[in-house]
């Protein structure tokens, strides 16, 4: 199909070019130095205010909502690279990231008006019918039926696309490994349709600058040494021993893991589980997928970045330890001392016994 032809020129072209991926740095003075950013503002543009915090996260990903209900009208592709483009613009080293889903087409993505054209392409049951997808508010999507090669192309290049100009550095997967979706398949399309979205992700990784961010794939098929995809999501990182037990999968498979926290509770078990290294390294952040709120300053910028993230940690001295199969503990060191973490398995409640806390902010004037 034409839509294959021209995404596989495009690949061509891009892989002759001179490296240009960026990848998020990685630190141990703080937690600030392992954080990102996921959200969006469905009004809107962000304010500047909050842009300007945005620039401090050593990722940021914009989601699907971004705009939605504002009053510009115009493809989701284009208001998430926008508020890309504008925190890239304050700070050049932030890894930027576009968010998509591979099993829920969204109809505000330019991506979604592509393949309605395509209907050889929609995902069919065992009956052959075309499998309707409803995924948040939206009802009767066709699915992306990944065995198909010029589907995964398609697909594909609703992200490579954006990659070509610095602005975006890497991709967002939803939904990338779920099992089939909605729909009775024959065993064969189950097994074609799962192979081809493993393939997808892995074509994705292969042609553009920055990670692919998998989510929830921390552990096989995506999350291993042979696979290409380079990092993954924890969503829903609680304070659990699962938290902990698949921050440690990450963290020997070499990935890039975002812990999406539930809640300020979850920091001990993500420090427990925490790691970091040349290209890859875990991740912390917190907040809603999307959200109405007007930029209020201060209280906004504290629901994003908890004054957490500017405690000194510093570097572990030793992996961390598990003590009478209950209780682990991990120890860090910085320049004032040391920063003692542990985490109770059975009362799943953690501390953070800082070495330094920051200065208090000066008395308003």
């Amino acid at each position: 199909m034409a839509c294959s032809a021209a995404f596989v020129l495009s690949l061509l072209a891009v892989a002759v070019l001179p490296s240009a991926a960026l990848y998020p740095g990685f630190g141990w003075d703080t937690v600030g130095q392992q954080s990102f950013f996921h959200s969006s503002n469905t009004t809107g543009p962000f304010a500047d205010g909050a842009i300007q915090l945005m620039s401090k996260f050593r990722m940021v990903t914009i989601e699907k909502w971004q705009g939605i209900n504002g009053t510009v009208k115009e493809p989701m592709e284009n208001h998430i690279y926008n508020e890309l483009a504008r925190v890239k613009a304050i700070n050049p080293n932030v890894s930027t990231i576009f968010y998509y889903n591979s099993v829920c087409d969204f109809p505000q993505y330019e991506l979604a008006t592509k393949f309605a054209a395509m209907p050889e392409g929609w995902l069919r049951n065992a009956k052959n019918q075309v499998i309707n997808q409803s995924c948040s508010k939206w009802t009767g999507m066709p699915v992306f039926d990944f065995s198909q090669p010029a589907v995964r192309d398609l697909w594909a290049s609703a992200c490579y696309n954006l990659t070509t100009d610095g602005v975006v550095d890497g991709c967002f997967a939803d939904r990338a490994i779920d099992g089939a979706p909605l729909g009775d398949l024959t065993p064969e399309k189950l097994v074609s349709y799962t192979a081809g979205h493993l393939a997808v992700m892995v074509q994705l990784q292969d042609h553009i600058p920055g990670p692919l961010i998998a989510n929830h794939a921390y552990g096989p098929p995506l999350n291993n040494e042979s696979n290409k995809v380079r990092g993954a999501m924890i969503e829903g990182c609680d304070p659990s021993n699962r938290t902990i037990t698949e921050l440690l999968t990450c963290g020997r498979n070499r990935k890039i893991c975002q812990c999406h926290s539930v809640s300020p509770s979850t920091l001990p078990a993500y420090l427990i589980g925490a790691y970091g290294g040349d290209g890859y390294g875990s991740y912390y952040g917190a907040g809603p997928w999307d959200s109405n709120e007007v930029y209020s300053g201060a209280a906004w910028d504290a629901r994003h970045w908890p004054a957490e993230f500017d405690y000194a940690l510093g570097f572990p001295l030793a992996p961390s330890t598990l003590t009478d199969g209950r209780v682990w503990r991990r120890q860090f060191q910085s320049k004032y001392g040391l920063t003692n973490v542990t985490f109770d398995l059975v009362r799943r409640t953690g501390t953070v016994d800082w070495a330094q806390l920051p200065p208090p902010p000066p008395p308003p004037p």
